[in-house]
């Protein structure tokens, strides 16, 4: 019953913003076989939140040209939650050999393009997530290459709900 708990514990962690007891608490929720994929998904969210934050925090103190060692916020958290940490568990999450794979790898590769770092994906199935695709339209739109917008935007158009950024990036391709 231990493990339940510690996915229940991880969520009510998570939604008050304190990923480091999430984050924990999904890890030793993993022992659980049943309950390893949850687990691992709940897990690789919660760090991929903490990810992006640390990279936005990276981003205002570039703007304010200061160093982004001077901002302590994430120095209080133990066990620590610091970029290589975080790195380093997002990168193994997206390598759990589970039906979640290239979904997560998707995520991770749309967030290195965003952040503007060169991606290759090799895992079948990532290129069509939603998220990867727009993250590479967005990419060719500021290249001005349009052809490969509409291609990553065009597995889009087959969803049953066609998504609101894509149209987005397409309304600007037309004003460019």
């Amino acid at each position: 019953m231990q493990p339940d708990n510690d996915v229940i514990t991880g969520q009510r962690a998570a939604r008050n913003g304190r990923y480091d007891l999430a984050v924990a608490s999904f890890e030793r929720a993993r022992s659980a076989p049943k309950l390893r994929a949850a687990a691992d998904d709940a897990a690789f969210q919660a760090l991929r939140e903490v990810d992006i934050s640390q990279f936005l925090v990276g981003q205002v103190y570039a703007r304010l040209g200061r160093p982004v060692t001077q901002y302590r916020g994430f120095d209080a958290i133990d066990p620590p939650l610091d970029r290589a940490a975080v790195s380093s568990k997002l990168r193994a999450l997206a390598e759990v050999d589970d039906p979640a794979r290239p979904r997560r790898r998707a995520l991770l590769a749309a967030d290195q393009i965003e952040r503007g770092e060169v991606v290759e994906i090799s895992t079948p199935g990532a290129a069509q997530h939603p998220a990867l695709a727009i993250s590479e339209a967005r990419l060719a739109l500021a290249r001005g290459d349009f052809a490969t917008l509409e291609q990553r935007l065009m597995p889009l158009n087959q969803r049953s709900t066609p998504l609101s950024s894509g149209q987005v990036l397409r309304a600007r391709a037309m004003q460019a």
